[in-house]
C-alpha cells in the first residue's frame, strides 16, 4: 500500500510518501481501506518529536472508509460498509492508544483496528465529514464526562456549546450524549462562548 511515513522526527519535508507492507486484520479486527484522513495538531507534534515515536511511523489518527476485510471472530460489518474509524483505542485502567501515537495511522490506504473502534457512517455523510471530527469529539468527550465527571442534566460553559448530537451516535452502533446550548452566553459572546448541557 501506499502511506505518509516519517523516518525521522522535523518538518513537513520528513514526511514521505512510500510504498509500506499491507497490514493483516488479526482476530478481531477490522482491514478498512481509507477513502478520507484527517489533520490534527497532534500530528503536527508527532512529526516533530513532541512525543518522538518509534519510526518508521504512519501519522494520523481520524480516518473513514470501507470494509475491507474482517479478521478471526469478526461478525456485524459487510464487506464494502462505509465506515468510521475512533481513534481510541482502550488498552484498560481508562487508558487509551491514539492511533498514529501509538501505532501507524491514517495516512494511507488501508489500516487493521480493532472491530469495536469501526462504527457505520450514517447516510448522507461523506467520508470527509466522517473523519473530521473523532479525535477531537474523543478529546472533548474525555475531558468532559470521563475526567470531570459530567453528569446527566449538568451545564458547561464554554466556547462552541452549541454542538449537537455526534454524528457517530446517529450510526446503529452506538449511541451518545446529545448537547445543545437553550442558555445565552453570559460573557464573551464575541467569541461565541456558551452554554451546553448533557441531555436528561
Amino acid at each position: 500500500m501506499r502511506a505518509v511515513r516519517i523516518h525521522e522526527d522535523g518538518g513537513p519535508e520528513v514526511l514521505v510518501l512510500e510504498e509500506a507492507p499491507d497490514p493483516e486484520p488479526g482476530p478481531g479486527e477490522v482491514l478498512v481501506r481509507l477513502r478520507a484522513s484527517a489533520l490534527n495538531h497532534l500530528d503536527v507534534w508527532i512529526r516533530k518529536g513532541l512525543p518522538s515515536v518509534p519510526k518508521p511511523r504512519i501519522l494520523g489518527a481520524d480516518g473513514a472508509g470501507v470494509v475491507e476485510a474482517l479478521g478471526e471472530g469478526v461478525t456485524g460489518f459487510d464487506l464494502g460498509e462505509r465506515v468510521v474509524i475512533n481513534p481510541g483505542i482502550e488498552v484498560g485502567g481508562g487508558r487509551i492508544h491514539v492511533i498514529g501515537e501509538h501505532g501507524d495511522g491514517t495516512n494511507a490506504e488501508l489500516i487493521a483496528v480493532p472491530a469495536s473502534n469501526v462504527h457505520a457512517i450514517p447516510e448522507g455523510m461523506s467520508f470527509e465529514e466522517a473523519a473530521a471530527f473523532p479525535l477531537v469529539f474523543e478529546t472533548a468527550y474525555r475531558m468532559l464526562v470521563t475526567r470531570a465527571g459530567l453528569r446527566e442534566g449538568e451545564w458547561v460553559p464554554g466556547a462552541s456549546a452549541a454542538a449537537s448530537r455526534p454524528p457517530s451516535s446517529r450510526s446503529r452502533r452506538r449511541s451518545g450524549p446529545a448537547f445543545s446550548s437553550p442558555r445565552p452566553a453570559t460573557r464573551s459572546s464575541s467569541v461565541g462562548a456558551g452554554w451546553a448541557r448533557m441531555p436528561r
